[in-house]
């Protein structure tokens, strides 16, 4: 375009456009977050791990198969102890990551353009609906998105100013920290490490050389360490994934051919979803935007940066033919590459407009692209609004919570087998138990304070009995229920068990009724009242 864009910087209309740009961005990803959705499966699946586990725990093979870097995983579960265990506190961290991508991505598009292209980088980015959405997720997306641009802001500054050779010396400092909070982002390391490296060899100089080896190493050491340590022992999962879940997510070899439509379906899908877009060639705008973006940049002789961006693409590509990390499908393990898209896309959509003839029609032209970034924006708000929930099933799942405990514990001491006593059927760990074991603690309020309280056996009476929960899918028939209540019977006599059908059914959905089971226990009136003040033996969580 051949507007002189260090004026366009300047003028008060590029002021404004920007500071609303970013206030918008920051009140979506904070309403969102205000909104407190209930829990979807994907996030009950994390949150159930730090019921019960400290810090050091959390290195063992998580629950439900996830696999999370160990970084996010200690924010979160410090947040939970310091503020309860709830949706805020769950997703306080991802929320400040999302806050601070904002900041970072802005010094990141500095770094690399100015003027219109500035704008429309940061305009893209402030309200596309990933970013967004993930900001306000158990989930370490919006970690990965913050751990990306934590390598990429300083790499990008020093290919600015090659003269500022402490952005190399933190690039290095922050690489241990990135590898810790993100997984994926080893791939921009790798993409960095492959763009920078030509122009740091070629200067020849010590000031240069010898942060930039201090990078790598960071690289080198740092992640195989975390490789052993976390994803290792996190990895049981990965196999089923690789062969079920994710197939499409790798490219097919055995044919050139359905290689190049694979290319074609992931890079127009969802994974360049920005600021919207899906699968089905629904994102092929933003494609078209990245690759004018990148031809605007090899033009302008800015080669070097143009390699950083696109290297993480490579080194994720790479890792997608070993079969190692899925590629594409979605676009939430795809947020290591949100930066360089949206910055890519900024660049392309000037240099698509430029192509106009009429510097007026241009200027119009430009002008009504922002409008319609911030409606997007305004749209995505409204959306929140009228469905903050991502399934009806999480919504039914908290309103039965919240009215459940709380009705109960007005009557009777209640316990739940699976949280208190570890009864359970083993192979049941699914999406229901998670959500429900999630609920229970958020809305239960003996938990309040105590994820490991359990049941107060000295209140226990005749007029207060025991009410303990069995949830769905296990039998009050299983083996390990009848073996508990034999423990418990020495102390205490079941003296009613009452079955209560939810019906959780999506209203598109096939029906789906849910079985909640209360075993209520009082003291037989045999026993001292002594002998009822502590867990029975063999009753007790294994």
């Amino acid at each position: 375009m051949s507007f002189d864009q260090a004026k366009v910087d300047r003028s008060k209309a590029f002021r404004i456009a920007l500071r609303s740009f970013l206030i918008l961005g920051i009140v979506l990803r904070v309403f969102r977050y205000a909104m407190n959705f209930p829990l979807w499966s994907d996030e009950a699946f994390v949150a159930a791990n730090f019921l019960r586990r400290g810090y050091l725990d959390l290195l063992r093979p998580l629950d439900y198969g996830q696999i999370c870097p160990i970084v996010f995983l200690w924010a979160v579960r410090a947040s939970t102890r310091v503020l309860g265990f709830s949706e805020f506190s769950l997703r306080l961290f991802p929320l400040l990551c999302a806050l601070a991508s904002l900041v970072l991505f802005v010094k990141s598009a500095r770094n690399l353009l100015r003027g219109l292209p500035f704008l429309f980088a940061i305009a893209i980015f402030a309200v596309s609906a990933a970013p967004v959405r993930y900001a306000s997720e158990v989930k370490p997306y919006a970690s990965d998105l913050l751990a990306a641009l934590m390598l990429i802001t300083p790499a990008l500054g020093w290919i600015k100013n090659q003269e500022r050779t402490q952005q190399l010396w933190w690039l290095a400092a922050l690489t241990p920290l990135a590898l810790a909070l993100s997984n994926p982002v080893v791939f921009v390391a790798g993409g960095i490490s492959l763009g920078l490296a030509s122009s740091v060899f070629r200067s020849r100089s010590r000031r240069i050389v010898v942060p930039f080896i201090a990078f790598n190493l960071a690289c080198v050491l740092v992640f195989p360490a975390i490789y052993l340590l976390v994803l290792i022992p996190q990895d049981t999962v990965l196999p089923a994934l690789r062969t079920d879940y994710w197939v499409d997510a790798f490219p097919p070899v055995h044919s050139p051919i359905d290689l190049l439509r694979w290319l074609v379906v992931v890079h127009s899908g969802k994974m360049l979803g920005y600021p919207g877009g899906g699968s089905g060639g629904a994102s092929t705008l933003t494609l078209v935007l990245v690759i004018a973006g990148a031809i605007t940049l090899w033009r302008q002789g800015r080669r070097t940066a143009l390699a950083v961006l696109l290297g993480a693409f490579a080194t994720g590509l790479i890792a997608a033919f070993l079969r190692r990390y899925p590629y594409g499908v979605e676009t939430r393990t795809m947020q290591y590459l949100a930066p360089g898209i949206c910055l890519l896309a900024g660049a392309g959509l000037d240099a698509i407009l430029g192509l106009v003839p009429r510097q007026d029609f241009r200027r119009r032209l430009s002008h009504a692209a922002l409008v319609g970034l911030f409606a997007g924006g305004l749209v995505c708000l409204l959306q929140f609004t009228s469905k903050p929930f991502i399934n009806s099933y999480d919504v039914k799942a908290r309103d039965f919570a919240r009215s459940f405990w709380k009705e109960q514990e007005q009557v009777a001491e209640v316990a739940c087998l699976m949280h208190d006593f570890g009864v359970y059927e083993q192979t049941y760990l699914n999406l229901y138990s998670a959500i429900y074991l999630c609920n229970q603690m958020i809305q239960a309020p003996s938990r309040l304070n105590d994820l490991d309280s359990g049941p107060h056996w000295e209140r226990i009476t005749s007029s207060h009995p025991l009410r303990c929960v069995l949830f769905s899918g296990t039998s009050v028939d299983h083996p390990r229920v009848k073996e508990w209540l034999d423990a418990m019977s020495s102390r205490f006599t079941l003296r009613k068990s009452e079955t209560i059908r939810l019906d959780m059914s999506d209203p598109k959905g096939p029906i789906f009724i849910e079985s909640i089971v209360i075993l209520e226990l009082a003291p037989r009136p045999d026993r001292p009242y002594e002998q009822t003040t502590s867990a029975p033996a063999g009753a007790v969580r294994r």
